[in-house]
């Protein structure tokens, strides 16, 4: 993640995008920062598929059910691993959390 202010690069880490490329490429922007948020989903009984990673903090919205956020069940930044979210470490997600305004732009590109 590259965070650029006036044209000006202020920060830059690694973080985890979507696996199979379910991060949706393109031009967006700061829909939500919302402190909390339960990242669950249920596909069905018994699915292989089901998850329920509790409720985490610092989640900034940028597309429907899409969010950068802190991720505390791994550290394998710089590697492709979730449902389609930007995973990102406690520090730098705190950083990035209290940085970005709502209606920043987030471009992803592959």
């Amino acid at each position: 993640l590259f965070a650029f202010e006036n044209g000006i690069l202020r920060n830059s880490f690694l973080i985890s995008s979507g696996l199979n490329h379910s991060t949706p490429l393109g031009n967006h922007e700061i829909l939500a920062k919302i402190p909390l948020v339960h990242y669950a989903w249920f596909y069905g009984s018994g699915s292989p598929y089901n998850y329920d990673l509790g409720w985490v903090p610092y989640n900034l919205r940028f597309y429907p059910h899409i969010y950068i956020h802190y991720a505390p069940w791994h550290n394998n930044f710089g590697h492709q691993m979730s449902h389609g979210c930007v995973n990102v470490a406690l520090e730098d997600m705190m950083w990035v959390y209290a940085w970005a305004e709502i209606s920043a732009p987030v471009e992803v590109r592959e």
